[in-house]
């Protein structure tokens, strides 16, 4: 009998991850497969990414709007609900065997109850890790311990994983799914890049990502200030802003960077790259800043430097070239330096990644293909001490 699966893709983020493993699981006749496609997917202000979605993929979609057009905390709690309803009924109507989630959005807590709720199993890509500069932290945690199946990136995350109490031979250690998009990227070219932006690479160039850090000692609308004013040193520079996630406080930074660039004739903002545009860009760029999991994750496979830029990132593994600095003009102005000078660009041109593990996405489906999912939903809390002893 086919598995009947469910993969929920929320945003541009964790589509770049699901890619490789949704890519699979189509090509696989045993697999009956729905994508349920959600979140900042379907809305205009954050670059309507469900038309970047492959078409081979919408004709297996499920396409559900959770009606996300505010960053104010009553509006999030709102979208959750209409989800939990929303993602039941869907549930109910197509009875899946597994539904696979990925990361740590704050969706994720909705299609994860509903799917409780419904004595469905849950598969999570990406527990263990820890960003705890933001309730993201909190969220992949929570998602972690309703699911059932665990697919982690590295030791350590197995062992986080582990320690909340999961089962270790539902643990599995496959490691991370972005590396394979990047290893079968075909780059997209730079004028073709440059089409696309409306905008002209100088000789030098910063790619730009900031978002919310929703538990940072700044109110929101200090939060992007110091790293605007350190940019204004490099005006020689090109500077490549990206849309900041839909998290609350996410309004005012985007304000804040249109009305930086109106004055920046060096800079351009873009709502969304699609992952194989972004990536193309981190290749060209030389450095890339903000406080977003891609120069933590991604950008050291192109060798590039970060400078990573507050808490929102702390607790996660790096590799050496990411440079993490504190939020304030002096700081930051000083990492963007030490980021551009020969010594440190010299430094990593052989990086040790902790991330870099291969063929994800194949471990993924043959063990979906091969876990008896019977009785998944009936779980129990495994204590550290009994299952180093006993399992």
């Amino acid at each position: 009998m086919c598995k009947k699966i469910i993969v929920v893709t929320t945003s541009r983020a964790d589509f770049g991850l699901l890619h490789p493993v949704i890519d699979r699981l189509i090509k696989d006749k045993k697999i009956e497969l729905k994508v349920l496609i959600t979140g900042s997917h379907l809305s205009k202000k954050y670059g309507y990414t469900v038309k970047e979605i492959d078409k081979k993929i919408i004709k297996k979609s499920i396409k559900i709007n959770i009606s996300i057009n505010s960053d104010k905390p009553q509006a999030i709690a709102k979208s959750l609900s209409i989800g939990t309803k929303s993602f039941s009924k869907i549930f109910i109507k197509f009875k899946p065997n597994l539904i696979i989630l990925c990361g740590d959005r704050f969706e994720l807590l909705s299609v994860a109850s509903s799917a409780l709720i419904n004595k469905v199993p849950i598969a999570h890509i990406g527990g263990g890790d820890r960003t705890e500069g933001t309730i993201d932290e909190s969220i992949r945690h929570a998602v972690t311990k309703l699911s059932h199946i665990h697919f982690v990136e590295n030791k350590e995350f197995f062992k986080r994983v582990l320690q909340m109490g999961e089962r270790r031979k539902n643990i599995f250690l496959v490691g991370p799914t972005v590396y394979e998009n990047i290893n079968k990227l075909k780059l997209v070219p730079k004028k073709k890049l440059e089409k696309l932006l409306s905008f002209k690479f100088k000789k030098k160039n910063f790619l730009i990502t900031f978002h919310p850090e929703i538990l940072a000692k700044f109110k929101q609308q200090n939060l992007i200030i110091g790293l605007l004013k350190a940019l204004k040193k490099f005006k020689e520079i090109g500077k490549i802003f990206t849309s900041p996630n839909n998290d609350m406080g996410s309004n005012i930074i985007r304000k804040q960077i249109i009305s930086y660039i109106k004055k920046d004739h060096n800079s351009c903002f873009i709502d969304s790259f699609g992952h194989k545009n972004y990536l193309s860009c981190i290749n060209y760029v030389d450095c890339v800043i903000g406080n977003s999991s891609s120069g933590i994750v991604e950008a050291p496979f192109f060798n590039k430097s970060t400078v990573n830029i507050g808490e929102r990132q702390q607790g996660r593994l790096r590799a050496s070239s990411v440079i993490d600095c504190k939020n304030n003009e002096k700081n930051i102005t000083r990492s963007i330096k030490k980021a551009l000078s020969k010594k440190f660009i010299n430094s990593i041109k052989q990086i040790k990644n902790p991330y870099k593990i291969n063929n994800a996405s194949k471990k993924i489906l043959k063990i979906i293909k091969n876990i008896n999912l019977n009785n998944l939903v009936k779980k129990r809390f495994y204590d550290l001490s009994f299952v180093l002893k006993k399992e």
